[in-house]
């Protein structure tokens, strides 16, 4: 019987274990492509015009969305939520074809490099213009000096802003 609760015991630990990971690597996932991987402290700049799933088009509900690139994406299910997470660049096309526009979220304190897309160093950056742009490694300050422009797009796309310099 011992024998029978310590196999149950580990089973149950084992099973957690891996309905965690999968949730960590899920939010990992979500986390890369949102504006602020705590949505609750997600701010809308405008709320948009969208008012039709990209995947269906049917009407959206607004509390299920995805938040990428600076953009609130409204879906009318769940399962269209998969589908977005499948091919987001197609699907923002499908809601600019029909001249709707999604929600802009508030930009948000820059995280992610603009270069090699993962954390930022603090001890890596390049200033221009009055704005500092962090790079996760020092080989990234190189493509940011070439063309800074480009990669100050590319934060806001991500929606992060770069810190101000005095």
């Amino acid at each position: 019987m011992k024998l029978i609760t310590t196999l149950f015991a580990g089973a149950l630990l084992v099973g957690a274990t891996a309905v965690m990971a999968g949730e960590m690597k899920m939010q990992g996932h979500d986390m890369k492509n949102m504006a602020d991987p705590d949505s609750t402290t997600v701010r809308l700049r405008d709320e948009g015009t969208q008012k039709t799933c990209p995947v269906t088009g049917e009407a959206v509900d607004k509390s299920i969305y995805s938040d990428y690139q600076g953009k609130r994406i409204y879906f009318c299910c769940a399962s269209c939520k998969t589908a977005f997470a499948k091919k987001p660049d197609m699907y923002l096309t499908k809601i600019s074809d029909t001249g709707e526009k999604p929600a802009l979220l508030a930009l948000v304190p820059q995280k992610t490099c603009p270069v090699m897309g993962g954390a930022v160093d603090k001890n890596s950056y390049y200033d221009y213009n009055g704005m500092r742009i962090y790079v996760c490694c020092a080989g990234c300050i190189d493509p940011i000096k070439k063309d800074p422009e480009k990669y100050l797009k590319k934060l806001k796309e991500m929606g992060e802003k770069p810190e101000r310099v005095k």
